[in-house]
């Protein structure tokens, strides 16, 4: 029997020793740092443990401070943690701290800890990561995060993210500058309700297509409301979201095409507009030579007439007549840029009143045309046609600011030219609200002034100079 007992109890103490063994080189082997800690003092280190805080052996950390492996800015943290759990308070279980090797170097560390109850007492049983690589992938993600964030918020053009049924997920801070609402306030709404209703069925089917085919869509045109109420037209590409963000939608880039748009028509009404002047030249050319004919014989005909002769004031009519129309195809040519300068010395208060009855003839009832001509007036060397033409595309875009009627007032006036050289002509229009718009220099056009004709003093050829100065506005 006693050698049976001791047989079976040798038999134990192996298996116990065996079992210790296995677990001690599980212990020592494992690929995670592990420590064993009592009342701050570290008691054991596996071989992870000592490779990561860059010890040779277990007797170097054995005997020490828990927080000599640990930052200077954390060490009271993990001290004050390892007395808490000593005295049986409940604490979290894991945190991420700093390390610091035995070169004094630092690392971030994910620590998981246990109290574990021994043979000889209780301790505290830690589970180290160095997480280093997954801080350093987190920063990059986050500058990359960053990065990508910065194009999209400080691009020109709309990026947006539409869910499924039309609904702005996200809208980037252009909108702001584009369509006038602020990105936190028009996330949320149906992009459906902010497209034109002439163009909205084409947009439904458009979105339907794309949700349902997967392809992604180029440079499609719609008109979206702006925040004042107005329409902004924008060219929109889009492709459905990648499956791998999990979300089904549409992210979107739209760009504004209103001004281009705009001006790509102005630049067709000026091709119209050329295309005006240059037949206005060639019927002013043909009615020209058939004026010269009627002058002429007109001429012949006053010549054999005595001063008695009744038929004296007819034909001077006639010759009359003919002036005036020559006068009009002056004007014509002028249109037209094709015009022989005839500069000569002429009377302002002159070539106002030839023009006054063309002018009302061009600014029509609802404006009213008030002319001031000047007295004691010095004259000036120029051509006629062209100071008439100076004062018919001014006129007309008068006219054009002034939809609502108003009044135009044109002033003959002496000026100084002082020292430079430059006449300083009084140009005003009146509109009902009373403001009046002044015109200093011999060229104004106001752009913000409603649909202008655009004809402005751009026929200066050397002779007639046209120079746009700022506009100056008074009540």
């Amino acid at each position: 029997m006693t050698k049976t007992a001791g047989s079976g109890g040798a038999a134990i103490d192996d298996a116990l020793r065996a079992s210790e063994e296995r677990f001690r080189t599980l212990i020592e082997k494992a690929p995670i740092a592990i420590g064993m800690a009592r009342e701050g003092v570290t008691l054991y280190a596996n071989l992870k443990y000592l490779e990561m805080y860059g010890f040779e052996r277990v007797e170097e950390v054995q005997g020490r401070s828990i927080g000599e492996q640990w930052a200077p800015g954390c060490r009271a943290e993990i001290e004050e943690r390892a007395r808490r759990r000593a005295a049986g308070l409940l604490l979290p279980t894991e945190y991420d701290a700093v390390g610091q090797r035995k070169d004094g170097s630092t690392f971030p560390v994910h620590a998981a800890v246990t109290l574990v109850q021994l043979a000889d007492g209780p301790c505290s049983l830690a589970f180290l990561t160095d997480i280093t690589r997954q801080k350093t992938a987190e920063e990059e993600l986050a500058r990359s995060e960053l990065y990508f964030r910065s194009l999209i918020e400080n691009a020109v053009d709309i990026t947006a993210i539409l869910a499924p049924e039309g609904h702005l997920r996200y809208v980037s801070p252009s909108v702001e500058r584009i369509l006038g609402y602020k990105p936190g306030d028009i996330s949320g709404l149906n992009i459906f309700d902010l497209v034109h209703p002439e163009d909205r069925e084409r947009a439904a089917a458009l979105l339907r297509r794309i949700l349902e085919t997967g392809t992604k869509f180029e440079r499609i045109e719609f008109r979206l409301r702006h925040f004042d109420d107005s329409w902004r037209t924008l060219s929109i590409i889009g492709k459905p979201l990648p499956p791998e963000t999990g979300m089904a939608g549409l992210i979107l880039n739209a760009q504004d095409l209103t001004e281009r748009l705009q001006l790509e028509a102005q630049l067709r009404q000026a091709q119209k507009m050329e295309a005006v002047g240059r037949l206005a030249g060639g019927v002013a050319h043909d009615f020209n030579n058939l004026l010269t004919v009627i002058q002429g014989y007109g001429e012949v005909l006053q010549s054999t007439l005595t001063g008695g002769d009744p038929n004296s004031a007819p034909v001077e009519e006639i010759l009359k007549a003919a002036e005036r129309a020559a006068s009009l195809t002056r004007q014509l040519l002028a249109f037209s840029r094709k015009q022989v300068l005839l500069p000569r010395v002429v009377s302002l208060n002159d070539v106002v009143r030839n023009v006054d009855r063309m002018l009302r003839r061009l600014i029509g009832e609802d404006v009213e045309l008030v002319i001031s001509l000047g007295t004691v007036l010095g004259s000036v060397k120029a051509d006629p046609s062209q100071i008439e033409q100076v004062l018919m595309n001014l006129a007309v875009n008068a006219r054009d600011a002034m939809p609502d009627g108003g009044r135009l007032t044109i002033e003959v006036a002496n000026a100084d030219l002082g020292d430079s050289g430059r006449l300083d002509a009084r140009f005003e229009e009146e509109g009902p609200s009373g403001a009046a718009l002044l015109y200093d220099g011999l060229v104004r056009q106001a752009p913000t002034l409603g649909a202008l004709t655009g004809v402005t003093l751009s026929t200066h050829d050397g002779r007639v100079q046209a120079e746009a100065l700022q506009k100056r506005a008074t009540k």
